[in-house]
């Protein structure tokens, strides 16, 4: 999917769990990620609403829950031209069916952690994720 649009630098991702904790990924150029994608000049809270919804066909529910790693800042060279992203991740409850939008999703499934940790060693986790990741204790920090 190609986008002409220039890098903001600011980035939000989106953490949902199923009704067994799973996390729910979606299959990316550069790996496995939870939702998310530039602001495009939006607030974090609309750009979480917006790239949750779109991709996963799911309903947020409630107000996102703001997560704090301990770093939001990642120096990683975007399409875009971007050499960082100032991020802010969120969690979310949400309610419908897992409909993946076809045209801006190629696949999303639910993962386990003991899963995510097997994509992360295989380096088919994207990078930036498995840093936050294990800055969130979703996954040890010790996994590659």
């Amino acid at each position: 999917m190609s986008n002409n649009k220039a890098c903001d630098h600011t980035s939000v991702g989106v953490i949902a769990h199923d009704s067994e904790r799973r996390i729910l990924l979606i299959e990316r150029t550069y790996g496995w990620a939870p939702p998310s994608r530039h602001c495009d000049c939006h607030t974090y809270p609309v750009a979480c609403f917006e790239e949750f919804e779109t991709k996963t066909g799911l309903k947020i529910v409630g107000a996102p829950k703001p997560l704090v790693p301990k770093n939001p800042r990642k120096y990683f060279k975007c399409q875009r031209g971007g050499e960082y992203h100032d991020w802010q991740i969120f969690e979310v409850d949400w309610r419908r069916e897992l409909k993946p939008s076809q045209d801006k999703t190629e696949s999303a499934k639910w993962h386990t952690i003991e899963e995510i940790c097997e994509l992360a060693e295989k380096n088919e986790l994207e990078p930036v994720w498995c840093e936050f990741f294990k800055e969130l204790k979703i996954i040890p920090g010790d996994v590659l």
